[in-house]
């Protein structure tokens, strides 16, 4: 079940991430315990496993994605413009607007 919830969550950190690795985690254990045979519910431990890996590399290449796309918009132009601010809102507020009709203009 926490594999299925981390692929439906993986646009999220937490829900991708998280979640994947503790069905990973369970779904080890779970195997583990069925192979010794103290329980009877290896293929859903397995599906545990499978599922977890997924939404953790699906919310991992998600975030790769996402910054990829942030930085090829100019987001790295955005990060020194704000640094260079030293704290002052008005010139941040004006790395904001450039940022924006930046990517409006397709940059």
């Amino acid at each position: 079940m926490l594999g299925i919830l981390a692929i439906v969550t993986s646009i999220t950190v937490v829900g991708g991430v998280v979640l994947g690795i503790v069905a990973l985690v369970l779904g080890i254990v779970g195997r583990k315990r069925a192979t010794r045979g103290e329980a009877t519910n290896g293929g859903v431990a397995l599906a545990g496993i499978i599922t977890g890996v997924i939404g953790a590399l699906l919310s991992i290449l998600l975030v790769a994605l996402g910054a990829a796309a942030f930085f090829g918009s100019g987001g790295g132009n955005l990060i020194s413009c704000v640094n260079d601010a030293n704290g002052n809102q008005t010139a941040i507020d004006q790395c904001n607007n450039d940022f924006q009709q930046g990517v409006g203009n397709g940059r």
